[in-house]
């Protein structure tokens, strides 16, 4: 599950690249037999956008990525609740949640707690913070890029380290 912060300061081309590079990830992780994707984006308070729900063809989608604006705060916690209930329920044997930000959430407490739980379930956390070092202090697995256009080449690299090395220890 991919989810891309929306809120106000990812306006301009930081949320242009945001969702290209969204997009370009959905692709690929759809191409990798057994694997199924769901792609979300959040800014407005209380409001997630399903752009690409699990089972849908990518591609299909491509639109609703294109739409996506700039707006609002950065309800984190509050949109991995919701992103709680469509992961928890798939029958998939491994589960990845991989947030895209560059904003502190509104509650920093709140999202640590929901990422523990997050964990505690067996899900696998990964963050990716444009110019956001508190990144490192709410997910496990995190990567800080200085600049959005860092943004495409770091997000391919952390998605292939998680799933490599999850081969490598399965066949250790």
């Amino acid at each position: 599950q991919i989810v891309l912060d929306a809120s106000s300061s990812m306006k301009d081309s930081r949320i242009e690249v945001a969702r290209r590079s969204a997009l370009a990830a959905a692709l690929a992780l759809q191409s990798i037999p057994g694997t199924t994707v769901n792609c979300v984006a959040f800014g407005k308070k209380h409001h997630v956008t399903v752009l690409t729900c699990f089972g849908e063809r990518v591609e299909r989608t491509a639109p609703r990525y294109a739409a996506i604006e700039a707006e609002g705060s950065t309800p984190l916690a509050e949109a991995l609740w919701w992103c709680a209930t469509a992961l928890l329920f798939r029958q998939e044997e491994r589960k990845i949640l991989l947030v895209i930000t560059d904003g502190e959430p509104n509650d920093r407490n709140s999202a640590r707690d929901i990422i523990q739980r997050y964990l505690k379930s067996g899900i696998e956390a990964l963050g990716l913070g444009i110019e956001l070092p508190m990144i490192e202090d709410l997910f496990p697995t995190s990567q800080i890029i200085h600049n959005v256009q860092q943004l495409p080449k770091a997000l391919f690299r952390l998605l292939e380290q998680a799933l490599t090395c999850h081969r490598a220890r399965r066949t250790a």
